[in-house]
């Protein structure tokens, strides 16, 4: 199976946060893997909460609602790998 179609464009971002700092809310229309370095996020996918502390990762999904709420201490510097176009199944998707 591969996930990544026929063409896969990957990109990378980097982002920081000042304390009490939020991105979103926003529909996901990638493949993303979203990493913490510094400070903590909390992350609100269709109304489920998943957190993250710095060397934490997750797998967002396009199609769903996400809004980024980050560290209410202190900055937050994170990062992401994205791969547009992903072929996915649904089963993934869901």
């Amino acid at each position: 199976m591969n996930l990544f179609g026929h063409d896969p464009q990957f990109y990378f971002g980097y982002a920081v946060y000042d304390a009490h700092g939020s991105c979103g809310p926003r529909i996901q229309k990638n493949l993303q893997l979203v990493y913490i370095y510094e400070g903590d996020a909390i992350i609100d996918v269709n109304g489920d909460e998943h957190r993250l502390g710095a060397g934490e990762a997750t797998l967002l999904v396009p199609g769903r609602q996400e809004h980024f709420l980050f560290s209410k201490k202190g900055r937050t510097r994170h990062g992401w790998c994205e791969v547009r176009d992903a072929q996915l199944e649904k089963t993934v998707r869901t």
